[in-house]
């Protein structure tokens, strides 16, 4: 992965039940215990994996991306998976990290033999609009909701082994 020189300090770890907690104090913003014990349900019951940035033995980043959905819009066991989550540090943003991460999972989930990646965006984030468009991303459908706009962006993936 092409990274500034900080990211050789950087490891990819993938998050089971037992380990969960490396990523409990990591979004600062989430407080409802309930969406934790949720998460690692789905973990558990491999209907989502997750893998965390670490550095100097702290995780500093997470992805979570969902395998099995009853929406196959969203994640269809063996072809489409589903970027449910994705969270950078307010410390570690703009250094590329959320880049790094996607770039593992599309490698990743490649040679596992999926063939699409979803991910919904608030249009309204830029940063993100922007980054999963850089990655090659491109726009499937779009949702509204009250004021909200959500784009449900989509990536084919190229060279899957199955």
């Amino acid at each position: 992965y092409p990274l500034m020189n900080e990211h050789n300090n950087l490891k990819i770890e993938k998050i089971d039940e037992d380990s969960f907690n490396t990523i409990k104090d990591l979004r600062d913003d989430i407080k409802d215990e309930s969406q934790f014990f949720e998460r690692i349900i789905k973990i558990k019951e491999k209907t989502d994996e997750c893998y965390a940035v670490m550095f100097e033995d702290k995780a500093i980043a997470e992805v979570t991306v969902t395998l099995k959905s009853a929406d196959a819009t969203v994640a269809k066991e063996g072809l489409r998976i589903y970027i449910s989550g994705l969270y950078v540090k307010k410390a570690y943003r703009n250094r590329n990290i959320a880049t790094y991460l996607i770039s593992y999972i599309v490698d990743t989930f490649t040679n596992y033999g999926y063939k699409e990646i979803t991910v919904l965006v608030d249009r309204t984030n830029t940063a993100a609009v922007n980054l999963y468009k850089k990655k090659g991303f491109i726009n499937e459908r779009t949702y509204k909701e009250d004021d909200w706009i959500f784009d449900l962006l989509i990536l084919k993936m190229k060279n899957t082994t199955k």
